[in-house]
C-alpha cells in the first residue's frame, strides 16, 4: 500500500519537473513536446488514489 503512495508521488513529481521544464518555469536538457508530461501527473494520481482506496478498503475490515 505505502509502495503504491511512493511511486504514484515519483510518477507525479517525474511529470511535473518535465512539464516546469517545458513550459520554461525550471532549466532542463531534455527535450519534450510540451504538454505530454501531463499524462505521467495523471498516471501517478491514478496511482496514488489506488493506493489510498486500497488503504481505506483494508481499514474497514477490521
Amino acid at each position: 500500500m505505502i509502495r503504491t503512495i511512493i511511486w504514484g508521488l515519483v510518477i507525479i513529481a517525474i511529470g511535473m519537473w518535465i512539464w516546469l521544464a517545458k513550459l520554461g518555469i525550471i532549466t532542463s536538457g531534455i527535450v519534450f513536446s510540451r504538454d505530454w508530461p501531463v499524462i505521467i501527473v495523471i498516471a501517478g494520481l491514478l496511482t496514488v488514489g489506488e493506493g489510498i482506496s486500497w488503504a481505506f478498503r483494508r481499514g474497514r475490515r477490521k
